[in-house]
């Protein structure tokens, strides 16, 4: 066995880290050293180069002010892991009231009254029509769609500001961005309690609310200190990634089914769970937080998204297509660093707190990361079982997403950047719609087909608020992602169809590759 598991990553990360650091040297060398004054003068002037005009405190609310909130996860983790080794086993209950209790004047504190109301409220809203709507779950996410809708406006109201604001402790202008985060992903959450609890209900109406496992259903019960820990789960609160209740569920339960098993691993929640794995991927994601803090100090990669009304930006096309590469470069460090984080610390409890989440052994494993040699698209292989290890464990947080240099389509981009949300999207929209009805005589599979497939990106454009520019950017994911499916499909089915696939792979890359300012 070898001493770190991961390491055959690491000369895929040691290429990232190259490839970046020769991109931004060049680029910066290029900007300063160019002798047309069109690059260097229009560059500072629109406030593109840090040094220059722009301070140092600029555009980092959601950097800094989640940074700076590290030390109460460390806490959080030696808190439980203690509780874990003082109190018995019989002592569940009250380790997990004390847990909640942690994380409940953690928020308080930090951020006020205003948001804990706000999330019980959703929370509770979400028990109550999952009860009241077991059987007819159209009209939970009508309610809450409503919901996700008035959700802008609520956060800018006059009223909510004011009761936000009056909390003394922490610069809430500064921390505004993590509480807009954290109540939409609270109105995620509570969509996905009520869909469990219906769902539970409309299984085991008898039985529904004990925690006892039902051994005729192979379902799990619930009570209200799971639904309260699942909601204020530090890890994940303010920036995610999402975690679905029935997830949650079948991790604490230990009895995960097959669809959480199969939705587990298309989000990556299938790994390695040893100390060398941990502290590789924690000293990972030191190195890159280092390394994209030091990049920081000399560009700004916003400033065209924040600025560009105020200053003087440059009419060359080809500095702000690389100036939109940057951006996409910094969106993707900013995750890593959010979603790896959380995964890192999740993990780290898990191992030390111990539990057996091995994975079953008759569980088929479907990886879609390997590539056909015939063709240059991924595909999804044949179902392989999974090799039964000790060190495979099923983690509760998702992965982080996968690096942007390393995406070449748009359906990629959707299962690997937020797995949180994707997995969310499966288990709640996806598969319900195309999986419920299964009688011919109810809904043609074409029309289930088109549903199922159009609903991801209507609820992901609600999500982020319904603009011009949002939906522009939504129908043109559709149109990526169908016109995908359609050559996937000819490339099954015809020779036309591959030939097809490799021009496409070549066009993708073109639009990758930005040009450097000439």
């Amino acid at each position: 066995m070898r001493l770190f598991p991961e390491m055959s990553r690491f000369k895929l990360e040691l290429s990232d880290f190259l490839f970046f650091s020769i991109h931004i040297f060049l680029f910066i060398m290029l900007c300063s050293q160019s002798n047309n004054p069109r690059n260097v003068s229009r560059l500072k002037n629109a406030g593109l180069l840090r040094t220059s005009t722009i301070p140092i405190g600029f555009g980092k609310h959601s950097y800094s002010t989640w940074i700076i909130l590290l030390p109460y996860l460390v806490f959080y983790l030696i808190f439980s892991c203690f509780l874990r080794i003082i109190l018995p086993s019989n002592y569940g209950k009250f380790e997990q009231v004390m847990r909640i209790v942690f994380c409940l004047v953690f928020v308080l504190y930090y951020v006020g009254l205003a948001l804990v109301v706000d999330l019980f409220v959703l929370i509770g809203l979400g028990i109550l029509l999952g009860f009241l709507f077991c059987r007819k779950q159209l009209f939970i996410w009508l309610i809450f769609c409503g919901i996700l809708g008035y959700s802008n406006d609520l956060l800018h109201s006059s009223l909510f500001q004011r009761h936000l604001f009056q909390h003394p402790i922490a610069d809430l202008s500064s921390m505004f961005s993590l509480i807009y985060s954290a109540h939409y992903l609270s109105v995620l959450r509570a969509i996905s309690v009520a869909l469990t609890v219906a769902e539970l209900y409309c299984q085991s109406p008898e039985s529904f609310c004990h925690t006892e496992l039902n051994n005729k259903s192979k379902t799990h019960g619930w009570n209200l200190l799971d639904v309260m820990e699942y909601t204020f789960y530090p890890y994940t609160f303010f920036i995610g990634p999402l975690t679905t209740f029935d997830d949650w569920l079948s991790h604490v339960w230990k009895r995960p089914s097959n669809r959480s098993l199969r939705i587990a691993n298309l989000t990556g929640r299938i790994r390695l769970l040893t100390c060398h794995s941990i502290l590789f991927r924690a000293g990972r994601l030191m190195c890159w937080y280092t390394f994209w803090s030091a990049i920081l100090c000399l560009i700004y990669p916003n400033a065209l998204m924040w600025y560009a009304e105020s200053w003087h930006v440059p009419e060359d096309q080809s500095v702000m297509d690389s100036w939109r590469a940057r951006g996409a470069i910094h969106f993707y460090f900013l995750h890593l660093l959010f979603y790896g984080i959380p995964a890192v610390f999740a993990d780290l409890e898990q191992y030390l707190i111990g539990g057996d989440h091995s994975i079953p052994k008759d569980f088929q494993m479907v990886s879609c990361a390997e590539r056909r040699p015939e063709v240059n698209t991924p595909s999804c292989v044949k179902s392989q079982p999974l090799p039964v290890s000790k060190t495979v464990q099923l983690c509760l947080v998702p992965a982080p997403p996968s690096c942007v240099y390393h995406i070449v389509l748009f359906s990629e981009m959707w299962r690997t950047f937020d797995r949180g949300l994707y997995g969310f999207i499966l288990r709640h929209i996806y598969f319900p719609l195309r999986g419920a009805f299964n009688s011919d005589s109810n809904n043609p599979k074409f029309f289930r087909s088109i549903v199922g497939f159009a609903s991801p990106f209507l609820f992901v454009l609600l999500f982020h608020s319904i603009s011009q520019g949002n939906c522009v950017w939504a129908a043109f994911n559709l149109f990526q992602v169908a016109s995908e499916r359609t050559v996937k499909r000819l490339q099954q089915h015809s020779e036309f169809g591959a030939m097809l696939v490799q021009s496409w792979c070549l066009w993708i890359f073109s639009v990758l590759s930005s040009s450097l300012p000439k």
